[in-house]
């Protein structure tokens, strides 16, 4: 961290993952946060994206209220569309303040008439949304269906399809990008030169993911110590605060 900068590790995630075998409890994401110094996580259900989002968000809230530590992150299937709306009013009540959408994993494209009212409906209440573009032409469909209201951050960004991002974050200054799969050399110094340091949260996806391999590379990144405090809690804190 840098200066004793608390991290806030924007996208987590506990539950059950049948395709991996990875130790998803509870315990394990809190454990592997104190083991290395994240103060906050903000967690998804795996219930939630894979079987059933209105359980899977009660797990979400339900872990939150049981931990100090983490924030709950709220997720609904638009394939569903059926009370889709009505549970993201009802979480928006509850304190959710980011949705997160994950077309990869679900089965539909972002060309999908039940996704662009929840990205409207979302827009409307200022709720942000953090949604996968990880395919190439991902970005630049949802920049065209936003609206803006509220920020949209973009996961799945790589190597492959940050020339892309960039492109899109200049021309929508709502626009920003979750760090877990930035595995391009000097990604995180492009970001920061092109669109600023205040464009970039920190997430890891663990433990599905390995936390380190998203938390090393700003780590050792050459940025300075005010543009890694943004992106390691910052951010996300006016994002969670509404600022943003």
């Amino acid at each position: 961290m840098a200066n004793g900068t608390p991290i806030i590790d924007a996208h987590t995630l506990f539950g059950f993952w049948p395709s991996r075998k990875a130790d998803l409890r509870p315990e394990t994401l809190v454990a592997l946060m104190k083991k290395n110094g994240i103060a906050k996580s903000l967690v998804v259900s795996a219930t939630g994206i894979l079987y059933d989002f209105l359980r899977g968000n009660d797990e979400a809230l339900a872990f939150g209220r049981q931990s100090t530590d983490v924030f709950p992150l709220g997720t609904v299937d638009p394939k569903r569309h059926v009370g889709c709306a009505e549970e993201i009013d009802k979480r928006a009540e509850q304190g959710f303040k980011l949705f997160s959408f994950y077309p990869q994993h679900q089965g539909w494209p972002l060309d999908f008439l039940p996704f662009q009212k929840l990205l409207d409906k979302l827009a409307e209440k200022k709720l942000a949304t953090m949604v996968y573009c990880g395919e190439p032409g991902a970005a630049t469909l949802l920049a065209r269906m936003s609206k803006g209201g509220a920020s949209v951050i973009l996961s799945g960004v790589s190597y492959g399809n940050l020339g892309e991002v960039l492109a899109v974050m200049k021309d929508h200054a709502q626009f920003m990008v979750e760090s877990h799969m930035l595995n391009t050399p000097d990604g995180f110094e492009v970001l920061c030169g092109e669109v600023g340091a205040h464009r970039v949260v920190f997430g890891s996806l663990s433990p599905l993911k390995y936390l380190n391999s998203a938390l090393m590379p700003l780590k050792a990144a050459t940025l300075t110590d005010e543009e890694k405090a943004k992106i390691l809690s910052g951010n996300i804190r006016r994002i969670l605060s509404g600022e943003a």
